[in-house]
């Protein structure tokens, strides 16, 4: 069975829920674990930004093919076009995540 845990950011402070997300604005910051750890040991999360082989990626879930993937940014911090990494057994380390870090999604 796998365990599925969600993080949200309510007034400035994350919480991490085992339970269902009730308003909009959660809706807007959640994000799940992903089953794995970076190279820290911390769980990496839907939405965050990690590096991985000199990469910098956005984790992010794809309905197309049914899972989490990478999606790399360019040096500007935008979304590459089609192109994603899969996570199997990449070692990870995040960079923070695109609620709390905007900057890394600008390439600054």
């Amino acid at each position: 069975m796998r365990t599925i845990i969600v993080r949200i950011k309510v007034k400035e402070v994350w919480e991490y829920l085992k339970s269902k997300i009730s308003s909009t604005s959660e809706k807007k910051t959640a994000g799940q674990y992903i089953g794995k750890c970076d190279i820290y040991d911390n769980l990496i999360y839907e939405s965050d930004v990690v590096k991985f082989e000199n990469k910098i990626c956005l984790v992010i879930w794809d309905d197309k093919r049914c899972g989490f993937y990478l999606k790399p940014l360019d040096s500007l911090g935008h979304a590459g076009i089609d192109k994603y990494y899969r996570l199997s057994n990449k070692k990870l380390e995040i960079l923070g995540n695109k609620f709390d870090n905007p900057e890394l999604l600008k390439g600054e």
